[in-house]
């Protein structure tokens, strides 16, 4: 995952605490999905594994579990949480 290679270098780089936010377009498990299609088990093993190589953590969140929907309805409606804070 480039991301975690990325992430992985800034650390190294700076050695600082610091804060990543933002729509990482993947979920962690399957609570952050409703509707059709979920992620793949191998997706979220890999972006949990970039948090925790990262020794990042979730700083917590209100409001609506999801984040983003792909504006269908009916059984095609898709929502997931892919904003998040990690620090």
């Amino acid at each position: 995952m480039v991301l975690t290679t990325n992430e992985q270098l800034i650390k190294w780089h700076f050695g600082e605490p610091w804060l990543v936010l933002g729509d990482f377009n993947a979920v962690i498990d399957d609570s952050e999905v409703c509707g059709r299609a979920a992620d793949t088990s191998a997706s979220m093993t890999e972006f949990r594994n970039c948090i925790r190589d990262t020794e990042l953590v979730q700083l917590p969140f209100t409001g609506c579990p999801y984040t983003w929907h792909n504006c269908s309805d009916g059984t095609r409606s898709l929502w997931k949480r892919l904003d998040r804070m990690l620090a």
